[in-house]
This record gives structure tokens, sequence and C-alpha cells, in this order.
């Protein structure tokens, strides 16, 4: 009935790395864990692919390349995801920088993926839009995640929830390379050495429902 009423009601998920299976879990492990991506910036052999990708909001196949993939359980019941998602992310990355890229799908019971929310942000204005901080290389840091498209939406009985989470590689965007230098001046020279990101299992997103 109102605009601020829309977060009042949550369900948070942790990214769980369950034996090597990505999860989206109501419940924080109590071990101290993390789920490991490698990104190689040097490999521009998928940048044709990136450029054929179209954003399609329904479909049966998800592009989850230079990225991890976290599912929830089939939910039991359906419940309404009324605003826009947000979240904290626990990563330590071996750079100065990066630009995470989030999408959020609702996974049908008829096995498509619909398309909810996405979210591009760079790790370093995430706390102050309007002042840059630079990640200090392989120390743990809280990444704010926020400023995503409105949702709203019934999520269907026997569906999941699925979340991308990845690093922008595509070369439509201006690449971070995480050298913490001004990103508009970077090139494909500051990429050197792999970028490794671990998100660590305290790492959760938060859904706002509605409640009757």
């Amino acid at each position: 009935s109102s605009i601020e009423n829309f977060d009042e009601y949550q369900l948070k998920f942790y990214l769980q790395n369950q034996n090597n299976q990505f999860v989206l879990s109501q419940s924080n492990s109590k071990k101290n864990g993390f789920s490991k991506l490698n990104i190689n910036f040097k490999d521009r052999s998928d940048a044709d692919e990136l450029i054929k990708q179209e954003l399609k909001v329904l479909g049966g196949t998800i592009y989850n390349k230079n990225s991890l993939t976290f599912s929830t359980n089939t939910f039991e019941k359906p419940f309404e995801f009324s605003g826009n998602f947000s979240g904290n992310f626990k990563i330590s990355v071996n750079k100065k920088d990066v630009d995470l890229n989030i999408k959020l799908y609702e996974l049908l019971p008829d096995g498509k993926y619909l398309l909810l929310s996405s979210y591009i942000g760079r790790a370093s204005y995430s706390q102050n839009p309007e002042k840059r901080k630079l990640l200090i290389p392989n120390k743990k840091a809280n990444i704010s995640i926020k400023n995503n498209e409105f949702v709203s939406k019934k999520i269907e009985k026997g569906s999941r929830l699925v979340t991308i989470i990845g690093v922008n590689k595509n070369p439509f965007f201006e690449i971070n390379y995480g050298s913490g230098k001004e990103v508009s001046k970077e090139s494909i020279e500051d990429a050197k050495e792999p970028l490794e990101i671990k998100f660590y299992n305290d790492s959760y997103i938060k859904i706002p429902i509605s409640q009757n």
C-alpha cells in the first residue's frame, strides 16, 4: 500500500559453498568458507560470445561464464517478491578493484529462467558513490549491493531463485582490470595476473517480500 513498506519483510539468503555446490541458504554456515572465482582478463577469446549475449527476460538457458551460479531449494509455497533486492558481500580480491555483475532469476517449474533483476557495480564505490576507495589486495572487504531494478512478481510454488554472480568482462562496458588506476585510462596491459575473487559464506542477498 506504500513505497515505505516494501522493505518491511525480507528473506535473507547466504552464499554458501557446500562441497562445491553453490547454494542460496537461509541459514549461515558456522564454518569459515568461501566460493572462489578466477578471471583471466588477458584471454579475450570469449569477446564475440559476450557481445552476442542477449539479455532475455525468459529463456531455457542462462549465460554463466565468468561467474558462479547459486540456487535456493524449491519453494513449497508461492510468495510475492516486491521491491529491490539488496545484499552485503564479504569478498577478498588479489587486485585493488573489481566490477561485480549480478543477475537474479526465477527458475520456473517448467525449467525456464525468468530474469527478475540485475546489478553491476564497482567495488571501490560500493560504500560511497562519490568517493572511490580502493580495495586492499587479499584483504576481506564488505561490498554493499543496492541500486538495481524494482521487482514485483509472484514467485511460484515449485520455483527456485537463482543468482549469477560474476565479474564484468563484456567489451561493451568499460573493463576494470583492478590496477587501481583511473579505469578509463587502463588497458589490457594492466590485466597482468588473473583476478582471483573469494565470496565468503557470510555474504548474503536480501529479497523483499509482501506479507498479506
